[in-house]
Order: structure tokens, then sequence, then C-alpha cells
């Protein structure tokens, strides 16, 4: 406590411990502070820094228990950016992070493909760390939020806030597994899909990642949900394949991917 500290992620794991000592298990804290990246003027950033700790829906009986895992808090980083003001479509994630996060469960985000400053690093903490610092926990997941690499807007977020509108008429969910390159990202195909007609598409979802076993060994399978609605009608059969047959062209033309069969 007596340097200028270059991560705010020691505070936390230290009043995560406190908390575990009284018997909490699944804890979600953050604190917003600066950090210090040289002992010069300006060699600091102002960052909003989170951990998250043990299960999600422990004991619950509607839901089945898990622990937080990196989809979890690269949520909280989205959903916070969007909250400022940020649009989702435009933002870039690769798996370039500092050494303190786990390596294949990890990303860091760009406001845009520009990449020109971090906005934000997240996923989970590096597993000799936690072995380190010997926290008895399930598991651990955190993230940093850059505030000074962000130009927030001037207007409220009240002001930014687009009217919430719900649809009167029936809503339908289809699946879709496509097998692309390792490469590719989810992502990719979540912004293919919602290019295709943002009055239709109301949700999408990544429910499954797989590699191995019937997949061809430079590849993965991302199975996606799209929940299909209209706010003028209920839609018929044709309407439901013609928007099918044009999320499959689009993913496949953007990406690269093929519907698996």
């Amino acid at each position: 406590m007596g340097v200028l500290r270059n991560s705010i992620f020691s505070n936390l794991i230290m009043y995560m411990n406190k908390n575990l000592d009284r018997g909490f298990k699944d804890l979600s804290i953050f604190e917003i502070g600066p950090i210090f990246t040289g002992s010069n003027p300006g060699e600091q950033n102002t960052v909003v820094c989170g951990l998250s700790a043990g299960k999600r829906s422990r004991l619950s009986w509607n839901e089945k228990e898990r622990n937080v895992d990196v989809f979890d808090v690269k949520r909280d980083v989205v959903q916070t950016l969007i909250e400022a003001g940020y649009n989702s479509d435009k933002f870039f994630i690769d798996d370039e992070t500092p050494n303190y996060y786990h390596p294949g469960k990890s990303g860091r985000l760009f406001l845009n493909r520009g990449k020109d400053q971090i906005a934000a690093y997240f996923g989970e903490i590096h597993p000799n760390i936690i072995k380190n610092i010997d926290i008895k926990i399930e598991s651990l997941v955190g993230f940093e939020i850059f505030l000074d690499n962000l130009k927030l807007p001037k207007k409220t977020l009240k002001d930014q806030k687009t009217k919430f509108e719900v649809s009167d008429y029936q809503k339908s969910e289809r699946d879709f597994a496509f097998v692309v390159d390792k490469e590719v990202k989810a992502q990719d195909l979540i912004n293919a899909i919602s290019s295709v007609d943002q009055k239709l598409i109301s949700n999408i979802k990544v429910f499954d990642v797989y590699e191995g076993e019937n997949i061809p060994e430079n590849q993965k399978s991302i199975a996606i949900s799209v929940t299909i609605q209209s706010s003028e009608k209920t839609l018929n059969d044709g309407d439901l394949e013609n928007i099918n047959n044009s999320i499959i062209k689009t993913v496949e033309n953007k990406t690269g991917a093929k519907i698996r069969s």
C-alpha cells in the first residue's frame, strides 16, 4: 500500500479474501481509481476494475449451478460500455492480454476495428496467481476498463437511451450451428447475423462452442440461437424460411462459415 500501484486487482483480492473469511462464497466487487505505469506525470490511467468469484445460480431451483466464467465477465464489460453510450456492433475483441489473465480464457476490447486504444481487458485470472495467493475460491474472473482511453459522451444516459418497445406478436427461436476456422470469433458471426434485419432479429445468443470429434482440426463449431419477431405482424412459415436462408447466406459470405449438417 506504500507504492504507486500498477493494478487495482491487488486491492480487490485483499478485500475479497476478507469476505471469503467471513463465509461469503459468491462475490462481485469493483473499484474506480488510478493506476500508474511510471513515476512521471501523465503515466497513469483511471480504471474501472472488477472481480467476480464463486458460482452463478448456487442452489437455484430453476437454473443449473455453474462457476462464473469468461463469458460472464465479458458480458459485464460489454454492457458497461453500452450503458456508457457505445455501439457494441463496432467493438473489436482479440485474445492478446497481460500475463495475469488466463491465456486461453481472456480478451482485450477495442471500441472499433482500428484498434486505436485499448478500452478494456477481461477474463479468468491466471491459475498460477490464484495458487500463489492461496485464495480459496472455485473460480475468479476480472476486468479492467480504461476510462482515460474512452471519449465519454456529454449527453446523459437518459438522453442516450432509445425508447423501450415490446412486440405483441409471437416470436420464434431458431438455432444454427456453423463450422468456422478457429481464428474466426463468435462476435464475427453475431455481427453478421445482426446485419440481416434489425427489425426482425431481436436477440442473438451463442450457446455452444465445440472443437473435437467430427470437426476438422483447424476448425470449430459455434451454435447460435436467434430470436425472430416482428412488431407489425405474426410471421408465417414463408417469412421465417426467408430470414433463415438470409442468415445462413450472410454468415457464410461474411465469415466463410458453413452450416453444420
